[in-house]
């Protein structure tokens, strides 16, 4: 077949244009850092990098929640931790109180103590984190505690009910992340009034040592529940460790597939420089005898 003037200028022409694109591809790569920067560039790699930005999306949306999840659990088990304090204090009072020693000025100083620890318990059940109350279970709006008698509260009213508020943070893991009031700050706000009745009424001797009892029993109920908040603040924390490495896997394998080598492109960016120019070269010695006479 004869090759014509006009063919051999289309295939040379055709040769320098499929260089330039290599060229172009190669210089995008660079800059961006990204082997794919259009779905054509690697349909197959563009589908995997796709499906780990997805799961990557998923992941730090689990890991928003369980941080959250955290930090309610960490905020209730404070709350537990200063209603222990407040009723240890109260139960040193009580066995002093429960000597026999004290002057009744002394025993009027422990019922007002006493009182002041009872509206702190009222307050702690109270507790808000993040705008939700922690100890109402799903009445999360509504103070879970309301006392009757104002600054000298004579009864406490639960508001809250027991149903448990439970987070799904994927792939089948949940955690509670509350604490029904009524478990441990309701026993232990009517023994702090008791031991305060006790100790401002007629035989405070002989009623604070039954309220010892109480107080012990309010006790229990908050170190069993600060036992299981602390179970369930275990299992997130190795949770979220877990899905941090699982972050960490699907980056490595995204950047695998989607990002650039940058020594192998600036390596074939100057090899297709060297064959552009070459071609360059090589095009203007076949197109000058015939194209250029042509015209002539």
């Amino acid at each position: 077949m004869r090759i014509s003037d006009r063919m051999l200028t289309d295939t040379i022409r055709a040769d320098l244009q499929s260089s330039l694109q290599n060229l172009s591809v190669l210089q995008n790569e660079l800059a961006t850092g990204k082997r794919i920067n259009n779905p054509s560039d690697d349909p197959t790699g563009t589908a995997m990098a796709m499906r780990y930005s997805t799961d990557l999306s998923l992941n730090a949306e689990y890991q928003r929640l369980g941080n959250n999840a955290k930090g309610r659990l960490d905020a209730i088990d404070s709350a537990l931790g200063n209603l222990d304090d407040v009723l240890q204090r109260a139960r040193e009072l009580a066995v002093q109180a429960a000597n026999g020693t004290l002057s009744p000025v002394d025993e009027a100083n422990i019922a007002t103590e006493v009182n002041q620890l009872a509206n702190q318990a009222i307050q702690l059940g109270n507790t808000n984190f993040g705008g939700v109350y922690l100890f109402g279970g799903t009445l999360t709006t509504t103070a879970p505690f309301t006392a009757t008698g104002g600054a000298t509260p004579t009864s406490v009213t639960y508001n809250g009910n027991t149903t448990p508020i439970v987070l799904s943070l994927g792939q089948g893991s949940s955690v509670q992340v509350d604490a029904p009031g009524n478990q441990a700050f309701l026993p232990a706000i009517n023994a702090l009034i008791n031991l305060r009745n006790a100790v401002s009424g007629g035989n405070p001797q002989q009623a604070a040592a039954a309220a010892i009892g109480t107080i012990d029993n309010a006790l229990d109920a908050v170190q069993a529940q600060r036992g299981d908040i602390g179970a369930r603040t275990n299992g997130l924390t190795n949770l979220l460790s877990r899905m941090s490495d699982e972050s960490t896997n699907l980056t490595a394998l995204q950047s695998n597939i989607a990002d650039a080598d940058i020594t192998d492109v600036i390596t074939r960016l100057y090899s297709a420089q060297n064959v552009y120019q070459a071609a360059l070269g090589a095009a203007a010695k076949v197109i000058q005898p015939t194209l250029a006479d042509f015209l002539r």
